[in-house]
């Protein structure tokens, strides 16, 4: 008979890890931890063992992890393909950027909005030798036409973009 470990302390943090995404069936999971039929068969139902893994499950939960993970492997499995598509000749210059703006999100590429370093600005002081109170100025802020709605691309007529493909 195959013994139980002393204390979940014994079982690799990462077989629990992989238990909690369950991207993939636990004796397949169990298998590549190098753990035989049998001893799966004793461990899975171990109580420490299911509460570990129920934690871990919860924490990923909270994180986003587990959607993360599973979006991120959905994408992979159908973005060779996509990118295909999207080098074509028949896709819009609007097809294109809402393509690259999902997969920017998807691997978690876009620039986060409170770490992105902001210029000065730009500012212009128009002095009319007046002795006015106060001093108008204007700001002009940055633009990243990434982040432009779709509707500015209809400034473009598609007939002026090169064709790829």
């Amino acid at each position: 008979m195959i013994s139980l470990p002393d204390r979940i302390a014994d079982i690799p943090a990462r077989l629990v890890e992989d238990l909690a995404l369950g991207l993939y069936e636990p004796e397949k999971v169990a298998q590549w931890h190098g753990l035989s039929t049998a001893q799966w068969d004793r461990l899975k139902t171990w109580p420490p063992l299911v509460r570990a893994v129920e934690a871990k499950q919860a924490e990923f939960d909270r994180e986003g992890l587990s959607r993360r993970v599973k979006m991120a492997m959905q994408f992979d499995a159908v973005g060779d393909e996509l990118f295909k598509q999207m080098m074509a000749a028949e896709a819009t210059p609007r097809m294109r950027l809402e393509y690259l703006q999902m997969a920017a999100e998807v691997a978690d590429l876009k620039p986060k909005k409170d770490t992105v370093q902001q210029g000065s600005g730009f500012s212009v002081v128009i002095n009319l030798g007046g002795a006015a109170a106060s001093t108008p100025s204007v700001t002009i802020e940055q633009f990243d036409p990434l982040d432009a709605p779709p509707q500015y691309l209809k400034l473009v007529p598609e007939a002026a973009l090169p064709a790829y493909g």
